[in-house]
């Protein structure tokens, strides 16, 4: 198909998790769910058994009083992570999502500041519970000796799940907002918020194949597009052992589509550039790719034939790369198409549950961040700030009825921060962070964002943030190669002479390390 405008996927509706979960118990039982890695080998648990072990952890949930309303889930990314998530939301409770990577103190403050009654936490991050809850709480390595304690005690009649009714309208989860700047705020998503995002984010694109996660759960977009989606189409989600692991478990779990943050994708082209580069095949693969593509544009595709060995490296079946999380270079989207793996950038704010829009399989744009989901809306307020409305904006900040009315209209706009333009077509293009502009003496704007992206075009730039620094456009670039201080001064010369004057940069210092980023790899700034 041409990359032009065609009829939306057709998806089932859901009005919450719980009917997520029976519907697929009913249609797929036998399907595999969820596959992870356990040293060399691979367990897959079926859509009827995790619905089974969601069941029986629900009925011990509710049977035992000291787990509360608020039930915090601490620990890295694990089957059993799910399994207390899905436990959790469909006895009608609250998950309150943490990063295993904050301090104690940090998650000390937090559960009290959200009201958290009781813990899951994986084995590795015990001593972070705080000392008055682990009495209420319950470790993720344990709950397969808790359904064996079940099953030997003939306790297996509780019913207590089966007779709760939901109310897709409340709260049933918390996530934190990633905290670039300022003190981390509570984002409350209701069952209706999560499956609206997720139907309509399926109609927009649709999934062929399983999937290998590697983002976090803590994170809206590690858990509801990387998880949750690729649940409701059917699909077996393979789940990442670890960053040391992903080269090989590329190879078993051979992916038809990853959900990344960009940092991934710049690694693995450096990977392959690497690996060419120790081949002496540099050349070789310039001219290859210029053969492809030019093939490719008038409708020969021999990009699976051209490119296999690259191919196999994810496992020989990818196909698609939806990123988010931050801006990628339209140069990698050009990269990766050549060896015919599309990526298509989305548009995610965890207070919108969290995709506002993504590129489509066979209609996109590069540059821009896609269409808005059906049943949504998007608009560009008078100063140039992209604002939302539609049922997948949050409830609002837990607690923080300010910080709520701050950033929700009266009449349903989410004001969302992202400076922004929307095409005749609907595609949306950020431009930039409204509190990032810098303000020039002479009353123009600059976006740090858009002279970000060209600084990092030049030759040997990893990272950089652009900042004023008393009245001076100021760029603080990291790269990890050795005498590139000369060819950087030279490229932001010559970058120079193509800005006008106000947005030229007038300073521009080296670091030695990288800098500092959240556990979504945003840079802090």
């Amino acid at each position: 198909m041409k990359n032009k405008s065609y009829p939306l996927y057709k998806v089932e509706l859901i009005t919450d998790l719980r009917e997520m979960l029976e519907v697929k118990r009913r249609d797929r039982s036998l399907d595999f769910a969820f596959a992870y890695f356990l040293r060399d080998d691979i367990r897959y648990v079926s859509y009827g058994v995790f619905a089974d072990e969601v069941s029986r952890l629900g009925n011990y949930i509710l049977t035992d009083d000291r787990f509360g309303n608020h039930i915090g889930i601490l620990g890295e990314n694990s089957y059993e992570w799910l399994l207390a998530y899905f436990a959790i939301v469909n006895t009608g409770r609250v998950a309150v999502l943490f990063d295993k990577d904050m301090t104690d103190s940090e998650i000390e403050s937090l559960t009290t500041k959200f009201d958290v009654d009781s813990f899951f936490f994986s084995e590795k991050n015990a001593s972070k519970v705080p000392e008055s809850k682990r009495n209420n709480s319950i470790c993720l390595n344990e709950i397969d000796s808790l359904f064996e304690i079940e099953y030997r005690s003939g306790d297996l009649g509780n019913d207590l799940y089966d007779k709760i009714t939901l109310e897709p309208d409340r709260c049933c989860c918390i996530f934190f907002t990633s905290g670039t700047t300022g003190e981390r705020k509570g984002v409350m998503l209701s069952h209706s918020n999560i499956a609206f995002d997720i139907v309509g984010s399926s109609r927009l694109f649709r999934l062929e194949g399983n999937t290998y996660t590697v983002l976090p759960f803590h994170h809206a977009f590690g858990l509801i597009v990387g998880v949750l989606m690729v649940f409701h189409y059917g699909y077996t989600v393979y789940l990442s052992s670890g960053l040391k692991r992903i080269k090989k478990e590329l190879l078993l779990s051979k992916p038809q589509t990853m959900m990344l943050v960009p940092l991934f994708i710049e690694t693995f082209k450096k990977q392959i550039c690497d690996a060419v580069r120790k081949e002496d095949r540099e050349r070789m693969l310039s001219i290859a790719i210029k053969v492809s593509d030019y093939l490719y544009s008038i409708g020969i595709d021999l990009r699976k034939r051209l490119f296999s060995s690259i191919r196999d490296s994810f496992g020989g079946n990818l196909e698609y790369i939806i990123c988010g999380g931050a801006a990628l270079d339209n140069r990698y989207i050009a990269y990766f198409r050549s060896f015919g793996i599309e990526i298509l950038c989305g548009y995610g704010t965890t207070e919108c549950s969290p995709c506002v829009g993504v590129n489509r399989n066979h209609y996109h744009v590069d540059g821009s961040v896609g269409v808005p989901i059906p049943g949504s809306e998007a608009k560009i307020a008078d100063d140039g700030e992209v604002l939302i409305r539609g049922p997948h904006v949050m409830l609002g900040y837990y607690g923080d009825e300010s910080a709520s009315t701050d950033v929700l209209t009266v009449d349903g706009w989410y004001k969302t921060g992202d400076l922004g333009l929307i095409d005749d077509n609907g595609f949306i293009t950020l431009t930039g962070r409204k509190k990032n502009l810098i303000i020039r003496s002479n009353g123009e704007n600059v976006s740090p964002e858009e002279l970000e992206e060209r600084i990092k075009t030049i030759e040997g730039v990893e990272e950089v943030v652009v900042s004023d620094d008393n009245g001076q456009i100021k760029a603080e670039i990291y790269s990890s190669e050795q005498n590139i201080h000369d060819a950087v001064y030279k490229g932001i010369e010559s970058l120079n002479r193509v800005l006008p004057s106000y947005k030229r940069i007038e300073k521009t210092v080296f670091r030695d390390v990288e800098f500092e980023k959240t556990t979504s790899m945003k840079i802090k700034r």
